[in-house]
């Protein structure tokens, strides 16, 4: 469902192309073509792309007050393959209980952000 709200919002949009996804804790400042990402669209989480200077998609995902993690993150950012940065800092993962392959296909992706992560994330 998620993958379907933004393709319609953004067509081109592919997760191959995503170089930096950002999780905000405010929705101070966002952008009138945001996307709903709440499961039941009750309008409390929410997503908008931006294009970043190499032509790749910086992705922000914004609540107030932060976001919490599903229990089940499996391979969530699989095949994000021009994935540099992902900034964790409003990001609850205290509900996380399995991460399974979550960068599989991130060649590109920081090692220290996913040692990092995965350190801190519970199993």
């Amino acid at each position: 469902a998620l993958a379907y709200k933004v393709k319609n919002r953004y067509p081109c949009f592919h997760r191959a192309y995503i170089e930096s996804i950002t999780f905000l804790d405010t929705l101070e400042n966002r952008p009138p073509d945001y996307v709903v990402l709440s499961k039941d669209d009750n309008g409390m989480i929410f997503a908008w792309v931006r294009l970043s200077a190499s032509e790749k998609y910086n992705v922000f995902i914004a609540a107030d007050g932060g976001i919490s993690a599903a229990s089940d993150i499996s391979r969530v950012f699989e095949e994000c393959t021009a994935l540099k940065t992902i900034d964790f800092g409003n990001l609850d993962t205290s509900n996380i209980t399995d991460m399974d392959d979550i960068f599989l296909g991130c060649d590109n992706l920081n090692p220290d952000i996913k040692k990092k992560f995965t350190v801190n994330a519970p199993n």
